[in-house]
């Protein structure tokens, strides 16, 4: 999503950046996939979060929520 950040042992570093840019991301647990949600919230042209099942598992309606707030989201469901 263009976000600089670099990896050394135990440390995480992350420098700002002006803006996130839409990708093809996916979500591995619950807290993660909230965030990819909301990081692709505010990111330039579409981010699609692969593997729902988690945000279906903590959540009951938040797609349906963050529409009400205004947000531009649709849950598409894999066969």
């Amino acid at each position: 999503m263009g976000a600089s950040i670099e990896v050394s042992d135990d440390v995480l570093l992350i420098e700002g950046v002006n803006g996130l840019s839409g990708k093809c991301v996916e979500a591995k647990e619950l807290r993660g996939s909230a965030a990819l949600l909301i990081a692709g919230l505010i990111a330039d042209g579409t981010t699609i979060v692969d593997t729902d099942k988690y945000l279906k598992r903590g959540y009951q309606d938040i797609v349906g929520d963050l529409q009400q707030l205004g947000a531009k989201i649709e849950l598409i469901s894999s066969v």
